[in-house]
């Protein structure tokens, strides 16, 4: 396998084209000595919020002495970000071996392994080379049936938020898809849920239950906001949460103190296990962790944030984060969404907690075959805002007509705000430089 296929396998949306299951991925892994096997794990499962989860628990773990590795999904600017060792992504050649280390265990498989199942494995014999204490595992997609589902014994594991997602797979419920979520949770282990809604509690609890597993659920009213940092030369928020006072955290997204309390409770499950991690670890990991896209400050003249927001769960989020944060501010709202997401009601979310803030909207689209036509989301936006709608064909072209504009209008109060895919933040910060 050359770098230009496993691009390809990477690359390619395979999986909704294969049947589910995990006999791929474990007869991939059996072939190349089961990498996974007596590796330490913390895994992490939901609809929103895995992804920063999962880098604030690395950068605690890495902060206490570990060697950490995180696997993630998707990637934002280039391949390499979905593993990483201490903060450190794996670099091509070490990412070329491991492929043709894959080689010939693919090439004898009858039922081939999908593109999410390659890099899982990859990024199992990379941890394992790299002589990791413990990893951070994002699920890709669910659960239960997920290629990374295939460990046995997790330190522990964490569900975040639960929306509906991916229903032609997971299921049309929340129900559903929180019993697909729940899927990750072992007999004996230790399970944090991140505090929501009880129909979402209630199957998880039956499912740990089920396998003997301890569940621990965060504890919001324990969770006290204090303050937000946010202009031209930075943004951070402080919060305390059962018993943690004032700490850091260098994400300033309102949900992402809410996810701080799913990693806290992680950590202080790992510490009644034996897991040496000190409260400097803690604050040093929290307030030195960076998980672009999501309410990232990029640029402080004029102010530009961008949000990975995709979905109506990720706009609630968002959407909060504005009222806290951009109250009083003149939004231009850059917009761009894949045609498969539940876009008109992200936008009736939007108007309904963001209203008095969108100046204008632009609508873009992102350089993805799903991508929603420009037009259509324009006829869309006009269906809940009064305010201009400018379109353009690509990202980079409306987020430059929305720098230039702002620039001349000189308002103090102004605020560009990218969101409605992960998928256009590279060509935004590829243009910003």
């Amino acid at each position: 396998m050359n770098w230009d296929e496993l691009m390809s396998m990477v690359h390619s949306a395979d999986w909704k084209k294969s049947s589910s299951g995990l006999h791929r991925i474990r007869e991939l892994l059996h072939l190349v000595g089961d990498p996974q096997e007596g590796m330490s794990f913390v895994h992490v499962a939901g609809t929103n919020g895995k992804g920063s989860t999962c880098a604030m628990l690395a950068s605690i773990l890495t902060a206490a002495g570990y060697r950490t590795g995180l696997y993630i999904s998707p990637h934002l600017f280039r391949v390499n970000e979905r593993w990483c060792v201490d903060q450190k992504q794996i670099t091509d050649e070490e990412l070329r071996s491991l492929a043709m280390t894959l080689r010939p265990a693919i090439l004898s498989m009858e039922d081939k392994p999908t593109a999410f199942e390659i890099v899982t494995a990859i990024g199992f014999l990379y941890f394992r080379q790299s002589g990791c204490d413990v990893v951070v595992l994002e699920v890709g997609m669910g659960g239960r049936l997920d290629a990374t589902n295939v460990i046995t014994d997790p330190v522990a594991c964490a569900i975040m938020n639960i929306g509906l997602e991916h229903t032609e797979v997971l299921g049309d419920t929340i129900e559903k898809i929180a019993f697909e979520k729940a899927g990750i949770i072992k007999t004996g282990s230790d399970v944090v849920l991140y505090e929501q809604d009880s129909a979402v509690l209630n199957v998880v609890q039956k499912c740990a239950e089920e396998k003997k597993a301890r569940l621990k659920v965060t504890d919001s009213s324990l969770l006290s906001e204090q303050s937000v940092h946010l202009d031209a030369s930075g943004a951070f928020q402080t919060f305390s949460y059962r018993g943690r006072e004032d700490l850091r955290l260098s994400l300033v997204g309102n949900y992402q103190a809410r996810n701080a309390m799913v990693v806290l409770d992680v950590i202080d499950c790992m510490i009644e296990k034996g897991w040496k991690i000190s409260e400097d670890a803690v604050r040093a990991g929290l307030s030195g962790v960076r998980w672009p896209g999501r309410f990232e400050l990029v640029c402080g003249a004029p102010l530009i944030i961008i949000d990975g927001a995709h979905n109506p769960n990720g706009v609630e989020a968002l959407s909060e984060t504005i009222r806290r944060c951009l109250t009083g501010k003149n939004i231009t709202f850059v917009m761009g969404v894949m045609a498969d997401k539940d876009y008109g009601e992200m936008l009736r979310i939007l108007r309904e907690r963001a209203l008095p803030c969108a100046k204008r909207f632009i609508a873009e689209m992102p350089a993805n075959s799903r991508a929603l036509d420009n037009d259509l989301l324009k006829k869309e936006i006009l269906r809940y805002f009064s305010c201009p709608v400018e379109t353009f064909e690509t990202v980079q072209e409306g987020m430059r007509f929305a720098i230039e504009t702002v620039k001349k209008e000189n308002d103090p109060d102004a605020v560009i705000l990218a969101f409605g895919s992960l998928y256009q933040i590279c060509d935004i910060m590829e243009l910003i430089g």
